[in-house]
C-alpha cells in the first residue's frame, strides 16, 4: 500500500515559514591602505603665494616626505593631546611647511588661512606614530 506524500499543516494568519537558510558568505577584504605618493601636491584654491624671485604666482604646493631631521629640526608640529584630541603647534608646522616645500616661511604666512589649514590637516597624520601591532 502506497502512502500518501504528507502535507505541511496550513499557515494560520500572523505566522510565516521558516526562512530558507541563507548560504555563509565571507567578509569582504578590508580596502587596501592607501599609498602614499611623494611629493604631496596640494593645489592653493583661495589665493596664490607671490614669490618676488619667480615670475608666475605659486598655486600648489608640492611637499617631500618629512624624515626624524626635520621633525629635530623644527620639533614635533602634532601633539596628542588629553582624550586622544591631536593638537597642530601653529608655528611648528608653519616652519615644516616651509622645509618640505622649499619656500621661505615668511611667503607661506601670507597664505590664505583656508588653505594653510587645508595642508596643515593632509600633513598632521605624518606625525602621529603607528599603533598597529606587527
Amino acid at each position: 500500500m502506497a502512502s500518501a506524500p504528507l502535507k505541511s499543516p496550513p499557515l494560520r494568519e500572523g505566522f510565516q515559514p521558516d526562512p530558507a537558510p541563507v548560504a555563509a558568505t565571507p567578509a569582504p577584504a578590508p580596502a587596501p591602505a592607501p599609498v602614499e605618493a611623494w611629493p604631496l601636491v596640494i593645489k592653493l584654491k583661495h589665493k596664490g603665494i607671490i614669490d618676488p624671485s619667480k615670475p608666475d604666482e605659486i598655486r600648489e604646493l608640492r611637499l617631500r616626505q618629512p624624515t626624524a631631521l626635520d621633525i629635530e629640526t623644527v620639533g614635533a608640529p602634532v601633539q596628542i593631546g588629553g582624550g586622544g584630541m591631536f593638537i597642530i603647534d601653529e608655528r611648528k608646522m608653519g616652519a615644516m611647511m616651509g622645509r618640505l616645500t622649499g619656500i621661505l616661511t615668511p611667503l607661506l604666512q601670507t597664505m590664505d588661512s583656508r588653505d594653510w589649514y587645508t595642508v596643515a590637516f593632509k600633513l598632521y597624520r605624518f606625525f602621529l606614530p603607528s599603533w598597529e601591532e606587527d
